[in-house]
Order: structure tokens, then sequence, then C-alpha cells
């Protein structure tokens, strides 16, 4: 036995519905109250079944034959072939991007290698530039009477080197000449 409302949610109609076609024949014959809640008997529910019309659920292809399915299939295969070259291009696009991505890295590890050499040679550069800008620099603060044993004083045209017409041009200074002049007398 069943109630009003288990009858109503088993066919899928309103509470009322079931009320209506319970006339007070059927109500006495198929139901009974009990503390105020009417309960329909199996042969009541049989009756009361067969008046509603039968609700068959449709499914989503309802109405669809067999070569509707063929043809939404054959859609789907060639849609899916789509797809598969489309991912097939795209996966040899990134093959080729990656490639790239390689020869530009080992382009860029070549730049900074010659970078890096060019750094190098610019310090050694600057080292020795300094060292002789050093040397200089030492030169020029050791005194002068200690420079003329280092740096030989140019050579100036003496008076005899003057009388003689440089003749006299391979000494260096007076006192070769001096020396040499004595020695010619002497001998």
């Amino acid at each position: 036995m069943k109630t009003i409302k288990q009858l109503a949610d088993e066919i899928g109609v309103s509470k009322t519905a079931i009320r209506k076609r319970l006339n007070p024949e059927l109500k006495s014959e198929f139901s009974e109250t009990v503390r105020g809640v009417i309960y329909i008997s199996s042969e009541g529910e049989n009756y009361i079944k067969s008046t509603f019309p039968v609700k068959i659920p449709e499914s989503k292809f309802a109405g669809v034959s067999g070569n509707q399915f063929a043809h939404v299939s054959s859609e789907i295969s060639t849609f899916i072939l789509i797809l598969k070259e489309e991912l097939d291009t795209k996966n040899k696009e990134i093959d080729m991007k990656n490639e790239q991505i390689r020869e530009l890295n080992a382009r860029l590890a070549e730049s900074n290698i010659a970078l890096i050499t060019a750094q190098q040679s610019a310090q050694a550069a600057q080292a020795l530039h300094a060292g002789t800008i050093h040397k200089q620099i030492v030169d020029v603060s050791v005194p002068s009477s200690s420079r003329s044993e280092q740096v030989e004083e140019p050579s100036c045209k003496t008076f005899l080197q003057r009388i003689f017409g440089g003749k006299l041009g391979s000494f260096k200074n007076n006192k070769q000449i001096y020396e040499h002049v004595t020695q010619k007398k002497h001998n």
C-alpha cells in the first residue's frame, strides 16, 4: 500500500492529479484512511496508473536513424583527423622553434666567450699602458744626477765641432773631443 504522495512521485504527477482520478467509488474499493492519511492498495495503484498515459523517457537521439549516426560518426572522424593533422603541424613547429633556440643559445655562448676574451685583452692592454706610464713617472721623478747615468744627453754641437765642421760628430761630449785632440798632439 502506498500513500497518494508516494504514488504521485512514482508516476511523476502531482498529488492533485491522483486525487482527481480517485473518485468516491474507487476510494471506497481500493483505499483506506488511517489517521487522516489515505493509503491506496496495489489494485488501486494499477488502476490509477492505467488512467495516466505511459511516458517513455526520450533519449537524446530519439528520432535519429542509424544512417544519421553514420553521417555524424564520419563527420566526427573527419574532425578528429583534421585536429590530429593540426597537432602534428604544431608539434613540428615547436620542434623547429626548439632547434632555433638551441642555435641561438650556442651563438650567445660564442659571443660571451668572444666578449670575455676582448675584456681580458683590454685589461692586459690597460695594464701594459699603466706600466709604461708608471715607468715614465719614475723616470721623471729620478734626480737629474742619476738620470744622466740612465739617459743620454742630447748631442749639441760644441765649439770645436763647429770649427772642425762635423768631423768630430762621432764624439758625444767635449771631454772626448779634448782627449782626442791631445792624443794627436802627443803622437
